[in-house]
């Protein structure tokens, strides 16, 4: 009897787990940022400290956080296919569909330019760019923090 037991608790915990894993290709994540437009304007983007004379003009950080959009009625199949512009997510739970905008890194950039050449700054350094993630209920999804240090270089 004892082995019986046994064997039917083994067999409802094998049955009952599902690694919800898929098979998928290899692939490569490659990114970067094309700075060329501000250099040009004479604007400087680094990771770096500036090593010249400067003046220091302020801190800078933008988070993004995305907008979430219930999809009304039944959205299935080739109705999705209106929102490639964003992520769309299930809920799990109540079996809505959700629109998620998307993080973009080039609008953050261009708010950072903008914000530090209006406090009269010709360059960020110490520029990082921060993924994160947020939960918005069972949806988790992902965010995007630019932070820096605005200066003027004065050499």
């Amino acid at each position: 009897m004892k082995k019986l037991i046994i064997l039917f608790t083994a067999l409802l915990f094998t049955a009952c787990v599902s690694s919800n894993v898929t098979e998928r290709d290899e692939f490569y994540a490659v990114w970067g940022y094309d700075f060329t437009e501000y250099t040009e304007m004479g604007f400087m983007f680094t990771p770096e400290m500036y090593h010249g004379d400067y003046e220091s003009v302020g801190l800078i950080e933008i988070s993004y956080s995305p907008s979430f959009l219930e999809i009304p009625g039944d959205a299935t199949g080739d109705a999705l296919m209106d929102y490639q512009d964003s992520q769309v997510y299930r809920d799990p739970i109540e079996t809505k569909y959700w629109r998620v905008s998307r993080p973009s890194s080039e609008e953050l950039i261009e708010k950072a330019y903008d914000q530090a050449t209006e406090l009269g700054a010709d360059a960020i350094v110490n520029f990082r760019m921060v993924p994160d993630t947020w939960t918005n209920g069972q949806l988790e999804v992902g965010t995007l923090t630019l932070r820096g240090f605005a200066i003027k270089r004065t050499n």
